[in-house]
C-alpha cells in the first residue's frame, strides 16, 4: 500500500473480497506487458489469394490465410492465436486459429497463414453490416485459475485508490469471475473514485464466468484496446450509474453469453434486479457522461450496446446521490462504434 492509503479497504475499512482474489487495496498496480504500437485488433482486408478490400470480388468458400494491415508485423507472432469475428447473423460463428507465418507485402498489408482452413469471412467492401475483425488473443503475461469449482474463478479487484495511477496493460486473463457473486469480476475497479491517467489496455479476457471490465464508483479510467471473448453476463460496463468521465475506446467483445447463474438481488447492496441475468449486452453503460468511442460488439446473444439510463442510481451510494438522475445527464461522447452478429 502507498503511504496514506495503508490499510484502507472499502468505505468501512473492512475487507470482504472473497476467495481467489488478486487484490489491490489502497495500493498501486503496474503491469505493462506490451510495447507501444501493438495492435490488439484490425479489420480484415482480404483472404490469402484474394485482392484487397477495395474490391468486392467473392471470396473462396474456404481459405488458410488472411490479409490484414501491416501494423501487426513484429507484434503478432507465429504460434499466437487469432480470433476472426462472426460474419453472419449468429453470435457463435467466430473462428479461432493459430498463426503459422507472417509475411509483409511491402505495400501496407501482411499475410497471415493459419493452421487450419476458415470459412469465408467478409470485408467492409463486401458488407458494411458483417465485415469481420481480426484480434490477437495471445499475451506473454497470463493470469489463470484452477477450474475445480464450476464457474468460480479468480477475480482481480482494485479497491479504494483515489488519485493513484493504475496500469494494467497486455495481460491475458482466463477463467476469472465468479458467476452469481456480486463484485467478483475479471477486472474490477471498486470505489476508486477519481483515477485520472489510470489505464486498462490491450488485455485479453477469455472464458470469463462473470463480466469483463467493471467500473464501480470510479471515474476517469481509460479502458482501451481490450479484447473480450467467450464471456458471460454484461462485459464492459459502468455498474451503478454514478460513474463519470471514463473512456471506453477501441475495445472489442465477441461471444457475450447469458449467465447460467445470475447475481441475486441483495437488499443491503441495493443492486436491484441485475439486467444481465436475462438480457446481456457487450457494452452496458448506466451513466451517459462517459466516452464510448470506436468499440466493436461482435457477437452478443442479445445486445451489443445498451445505454441503460434510469431516474436514480443504484447501489450503496444511493443516499449520497439521491438527486442524481442519469436519464437527464448529457451524453459525453458516443461515436464510431460498430455492432454486428448480435
Amino acid at each position: 500500500p502507498l503511504d496514506d492509503y495503508y490499510g484502507v479497504c472499502g468505505l468501512d475499512g473492512i475487507c470482504t473480497i472473497g476467495t481467489k482474489p488478486f487484490a489491490v487495496l489502497g495500493g498501486q498496480l503496474k503491469i505493462d506487458g506490451l510495447p507501444t504500437g501493438f495492435p490488439s485488433w484490425v479489420p480484415l482486408a482480404a483472404t490469402a489469394g484474394d485482392v484487397y478490400q477495395d474490391s468486392a470480388s467473392p471470396f473462396p468458400e474456404t481459405s488458410t490465410g488472411i490479409i490484414v494491415d501491416d501494423t501487426v508485423v513484429g507484434h503478432w507472432a507465429v504460434g499466437g492465436e487469432v480470433l476472426i469475428t462472426s460474419h453472419t447473423y449468429s453470435s457463435k460463428d467466430q473462428q479461432v486459429r493459430t498463426i503459422t507465418s507472417v509475411t509483409p507485402d511491402g505495400i501496407g498489408h501482411a499475410q497471415l497463414m493459419l493452421n487450419d482452413t476458415i470459412a469465408s469471412p467478409i470485408t467492409q467492401a463486401h458488407s458494411i453490416d458483417f465485415a469481420v475483425e481480426v484480434a490477437f488473443l495471445s499475451r506473454n503475461i497470463r493470469l489463470d485459475t484452477t477450474t475445480e469449482t464450476v464457474k468460480t474463478g479468480g477475480h482481480l479487484i482494485i479497491m479504494n485508490t483515489p488519485y493513484i495511477h493504475q496500469k494494467l496493460v497486455g495481460v491475458e486473463i482466463l477463467h476469472f469471475g465468479q458467476q452469481g457473486s456480486l463484485g467478483r469480476y475479471p477486472i474490477h475497479f471498486h470505489f476508486c473514485y477519481e483515477v485520472v491517467d489510470s489505464v486498462v489496455a490491450k488485455n485479453v479476457i477469455r472464458q470469463s464466468n462473470q463480466r469483463c471490465v467493471v467500473t464501480h464508483a470510479t471515474h476517469y479510467l481509460k479502458i482501451e484496446d481490450n479484447i473480450a471473448f467467450d464471456t458471460s453476463a454484461h462485459c464492459f460496463l459502468t455498474e451503478d450509474g454514478v460513474e463519470y468521465g471514463n473512456e471506453f475506446r477501441r475495445n472489442l467483445g465477441a461471444l457475450t453469453k447469458t449467465p447460467e447463474f445470475g447475481i441475486p438481488f441483495i437488499p443491503e447492496a441495493r443492486n436491484g434486479i441485475e439486467s444481465d441475468n436475462t438480457t446481456v449486452s457487450t457494452f452496458w453503460i448506466t451513466n451517459p457522461n462517459n466516452t464510448v468511442d470506436g468499440n466493436v460488439a461482435a457477437g452478443s446473444e442479445q445486445t451489443g450496446f445498451w445505454l441503460d439510463l434510469n431516474a436514480t442510481i443504484r447501489g450503496t451510494l444511493y443516499d449520497d446521490y439521491a438527486e442524481l438522475n442519469p436519464e437527464v445527464l448529457p451524453l459525453a461522447y458516443f461515436e464510431n462504434n460498430v455492432a454486428h452478429s448480435n
